[in-house]
């Protein structure tokens, strides 16, 4: 006779299906993150924000003014120490990127150009000019640091030395004092909007808007040749209709697989490779924007490798996460000012820290998000495979 089976306590059944959602790669509930906001100072536009292993803030923006600062906030404090690493030129086109490197020293590229490099490297700081003084850039400039120490930028330069227009996108590093620079895509007016991530080797990926096309696109380097993808194409499916690509950002998970946020028209979207097919999913329907400073998104991995993006709204600061089954989005503050250009980082304890100018007094702030399990706003996905 066979022996009579033990039948489990309900308590067992609750448990291990909380632990197969945990090995899941997902949260056993729904996640939710708590805000409280900072003032950095009472002035300020186009920040750029990053957190280091020791959970201290770096900041870099432009101050009304047209100043360049860079702010710092020491862990588990408050308190912002500020200062001004250039003079900057007042205008409207001006931003900046910041990014840090092994030792938590803060680097920043400044436009519009000639393009800046402004660094500290632990005494003091430095600037230099890249490339051509006489070059002229607007718009965005975006900066990463490899393991090895190299900085690696990339802009968008609008007018050649003698002041006829170029509209590329253009990349350049710092090796052994010196830096090289090169074209990454010859199509008219590419790289707007760009972003660039590293992986461990110090290879670049980067996202970029292709206005010509009405495209998102992605370029990686391979030696010295650019391999370029098309990701999202208004002649993707819907007849032409509409831009694709504005207010890019890109990272690389564990695996060093590309993940994007960027806008299409009025919806936000989600872009990341699956068995090497890329795939994009809408986020959310979004209101438009006025100009180019109104787009702007940032893409960052949380402890779990899922996808967390704040963005703008047409004026309006969000919080877009995936929780493992679906969107949720938060809303960080409410519309007003338009062209808040967010930017975000994410720390080790999956805290999300927000900078942005503020809707009603023009005030730079910075919403700290901690965990927590509140409810929030769900919504579905629409996806795709190009």
């Amino acid at each position: 006779m066979l022996p009579r089976m033990a039948i489990a306590p309900l308590w067992f059944f609750v448990f291990l299906s909380a632990l197969l959602l945990l090995s899941a790669g997902g949260y056993a509930q729904a996640p939710s993150w708590t805000w409280q906001a900072e003032t950095v100072d009472s002035g300020g536009a186009f920040p750029s924000l990053a957190v280091d292993k020791q959970l201290n803030l770096h900041l870099s923006y432009v101050r009304t003014g047209g100043s360049i600062m860079y702010a710092f906030r020491p862990a588990a404090t408050s308190q912002w120490f500020k200062l001004s690493v250039d003079p900057g030129g007042g205008s409207a086109n001006m931003t900046t990127g910041i990014a840090l490197d092994s030792q938590g020293n803060p680097h920043i590229c400044l436009t519009p150009g000639p393009l800046k490099y402004s660094h500290f490297d632990g005494h003091q700081w430095k600037t230099d000019f890249i490339g051509a003084n006489t070059s002229l850039l607007e718009y965005t400039c975006s900066i990463k640091i490899s393991d090895q120490g190299v900085p690696q930028i990339i802009w968008y330069q609008t007018h050649n030395e003698d002041g006829t227009p170029f509209l590329h996108i253009r990349y350049a590093a710092k090796r052994d004092g010196i830096w090289t620079t090169q074209t990454i895509d010859f199509d008219f007016e590419t790289g707007k909007w760009n972003s660039i991530a590293l992986d461990a080797s110090g290879t670049p990926h980067i996202s970029y808007s292709s206005l010509s096309g009405g495209e998102l696109r992605y370029a990686s380097l391979d030696g010295d040749k650019w391999t370029v993808n098309i990701i999202d194409s208004r002649n993707f499916k819907d007849n032409g209709s509409f831009n694709r690509g504005f207010g890019n950002s890109i990272t690389l998970d564990q695996d060093e697989s590309p993940h994007i946020s960027y806008y299409h028209d009025t919806l936000l979207k989600y872009a990341r490779k699956v068995n090497g097919v890329w795939k994009t999913e809408v986020v959310d329907t979004v209101s438009g924007s006025r100009g180019w400073s109104g787009y702007k998104s940032v893409i960052l991995l949380d402890s779990h490798g899922l996808p967390h993006i704040c963005y703008e709204d047409s004026g309006a600061v969000k919080h877009a996460y995936w929780d493992g089954a679906k969107w949720r989005i938060q809303l960080i503050t409410a519309g007003g000012l338009q062209a808040r250009w967010p930017s975000a980082a994410i720390d080790a304890n999956d805290t999300i820290y927000i900078a942005y100018r503020d809707s009603f007094d023009s005030s730079l702030k910075v919403s700290i998000g901690k965990l927590s399990n509140q409810t929030v706003k769900s919504v579905g996905t629409t996806s795709g495979d190009h």
